[in-house]
């Protein structure tokens, strides 16, 4: 699983970097205080990764949480060990040979 999921990063990368290199046509980006000059698809990665970002830290960081809040409350429900038995059942003393009784 581990394989698979790098294979799918790595992919994407790939993707992305070839997106990349075949938009070669720049613009400028006037954000008021300094004017950018970029390549097209270096906004458009941009924007979706100003997106995408805080989200999946937001999911982390939730999964994080309940992760963590069901390990609690399993512990909390935790049967404790006991103590083995004896191998030996206690004898008890009866003397007479009458029946015991429980009172």
């Amino acid at each position: 699983m581990i394989f698979l999921k790098t294979l799918l990063t790595f992919l994407v990368f790939v993707a992305l970097f070839l997106f990349w290199w075949s938009n070669e046509q720049r613009i400028d980006l006037d954000l008021g205080f300094i004017i950018l000059n970029a390549r097209v698809a270096t906004y458009i990665i941009a924007a979706f990764l100003l997106g995408f970002v805080p989200l999946w830290l937001y999911y982390r960081t939730l999964r994080w949480r309940l992760k963590r809040r069901i390990a609690s409350l399993e512990a909390q429900t935790a049967i404790p060990p006991t103590k083995p038995l004896d191998s030996k059942p206690e004898e008890v003393a009866n003397t007479d040979n009458s029946p015991l009784s429980s009172v």
